[in-house]
């Protein structure tokens, strides 16, 4: 691609993007009892939103013949790293904003015509552009610097399995121009989110309860940082005793009287905070209620007999 050290001022443009930075979301949230973060060196996988931040690649210019001239783009994790990031979201439009190139790839290679392009590169929540001048006779070869690592996140409840229970985890801004804005979100746990290197502050959720953990972590380009969240809560299993029960719908109440979520089926298992409940099982005409308490790092069994 030719030598990467070169940057012809005249023909490589930068444009900066400036955004009002947002006021960081007030969360709600219950203690977080340990989290433990991990470094590993950077995996790749697909991923979320964006945050803008100037390109800072190094360019290369070759001579080739009238009618092959182009870009070749390709993308590293770091300013002085050599790993490529795989899963490039390449987009290329012309001067008149209309888009003439999309690909996921690791490296593109692209023939166009002499003229002015836009280019994207979008990886996760690191979000690059260029305008680029291809001179009539040449190729551009452009290396940008993503500046990204990644989030591996995991609830968890101490002492207790919670396989199998969907959670979810938004994750904040706590610097750069995206400060206090979500700029991902996942609903499997364990799952690798590609971010642009910096702050964080990671909510952790599971959709059944009223379970909330939160914890901040700082993300190193070209790392990824395994972030293990730990709830203070305990597990409820709701249950109707007969076999000729079919459907159940559950509603559980906490002790300031918040309904939560209601669950529909013969069993029902919840994350909930500690405290006081009550729950209560409505099949068709028959509404069933006990009161049970629930405590940190514990099984509660609830069982209700029509």
């Amino acid at each position: 691609m030719g030598d990467l050290s070169t940057r012809p001022a005249h023909i490589r443009h930068q444009r900066s993007e400036r955004f009002a930075p947002a006021l960081v979301a007030a969360l709600f949230l219950t203690t977080v009892t340990s989290q433990a973060a991990t470094e590993n060196p950077i995996s790749t996988s697909p991923v979320p939103h964006e945050i803008i931040l100037p390109a800072s690649g190094e360019m290369a210019v070759t001579t080739v013949p009238a009618g092959h001239e182009g870009l070749e783009l390709s993308a590293l994790y770091t300013q002085n790293g050599s790993v490529l990031v795989d899963n490039v979201d390449w987009k290329i439009s012309d001067q008149n904003q209309a888009l003439i190139y999309n690909k996921i790839a690791s490296v593109v290679t692209v023939p166009l015509r002499p003229g002015e392009y836009h280019v994207e590169a979008l990886f996760g929540s690191a979000h690059l552009e260029e305008v680029i001048s291809v001179q009539p006779g040449t190729k551009i070869g452009m290396s940008f610097v993503m500046n990204a690592g990644a989030l591996r996140i995991l609830p968890c409840v101490k002492g207790i399995d919670q396989f199998g229970l969907a959670s979810s985890s938004k994750i904040f801004a706590l610097s750069g121009i995206e400060k206090g804005k979500l700029v991902a979100t996942s609903n499997t746990p364990g799952e690798v989110l590609n971010v642009a290197a910096g702050s964080y502050r990671i909510e952790s959720k599971f959709s059944a309860g009223n379970a909330v953990a939160v914890t901040d972590v700082d993300v190193r380009a070209g790392f990824t940082s395994a972030v293990n969240i730990d709830h203070i809560a305990g597990l409820a299993k709701l249950n109707v005793a007969g076999n000729d029960v079919r459907e159940v719908k559950w509603q559980v109440i906490d002790d300031h009287g918040t309904h939560l979520p209601s669950q529909i089926g013969v069993s029902a298992e919840i994350i909930l905070k500690p405290g006081h409940y009550i729950a209560e099982a409505k099949l068709g005409d028959q509404n069933l209620k006990t009161e049970f308490q629930i405590g940190a790092g514990r099984i509660s069994e609830i069982n209700l007999n029509p």
